[in-house]
This record gives C-alpha cells, structure tokens and sequence, in this order.
C-alpha cells in the first residue's frame, strides 16, 4: 500500500521531469477546402425533385378537378431535376465529391425520364 501511495504521489513530478517543456509553440494548419459547392447543390436539387416528383402523381391522382396543380408540381420536380442532372455532371467532370454528385443525378433521372415520357403522351389537340 506504501509503493502504491508512493507511486501516485511522485507520478505528476516524474512525469514532468520525463518530459519538460521549455517553449509552447502553437502551429495552426489551415486544410485547403476546394470549392465543392456544385456537388452538394447537386445532391439537394436531387433530394428535392425526388419527392416532389411523387408528389406531382399523387396530386394527378386525388386533383382532377384542378390540373394546373399537376403540372405546377410535375414542372417544378423537372426544373429541379434538370438543375441536379447538370450541376452533377459539372461536377463530376471537375472531380469534386463525386459521390454526391451522382447521388444527386441518380435522384434526378427518374424525373427527366417521366418528362420525355410525358411529351410523348401527351395528346396534342
């Protein structure tokens, strides 16, 4: 119990004389961060036109009563999409954060899809 005590009281001075510091210097590394802003605009223009996209067909289905409705929903999930498709390949080619840039094309291509369908459907009077 004594060596115990012993060891406890004379650890901090031990530990000092071990490893003196005679000048604090204080380093502060910057990283260098690029500008990736295109890739994470990709993936929330994507995260954005996905439900709004589910949106517009469920708004197809409950309001037939009001079709501008739809197609203000359909509309702004194709805007939407077509921001995340090309601010997506811009940053792709660029390199930066590559895996939300497909992220956010992956989540904008069904969208851009349901659109060519759409004018090909579409009956024209």
């Amino acid at each position: 119990m004594r060596k115990l005590l012993l060891i406890l009281l004379l650890f901090p001075v031990l530990n000092y004389a071990a490893f003196p510091v005679d000048e604090v210097s204080l380093i502060i590394i910057e990283p260098e961060t690029p500008n990736n802003w295109l890739a994470t605009l990709s993936m929330v223009l994507g995260i954005l036109a996905l439900p709004m996209f589910i949106l517009s067909f469920f708004v197809f289905i409950v309001a037939d009563s009001i079709p501008g409705i739809f197609f203000i929903a359909l509309l702004s999930s194709i805007i939407l999409s077509f921001a995340s498709f090309i601010t997506g390949l811009i940053s792709v080619k660029r390199g930066e954060r590559r895996w939300q840039s497909i992220v956010g094309m992956a989540l904008g291509i069904p969208a851009i899809i349901s659109f060519f369908l759409f004018l090909l459907f579409v009956e024209t009077d």
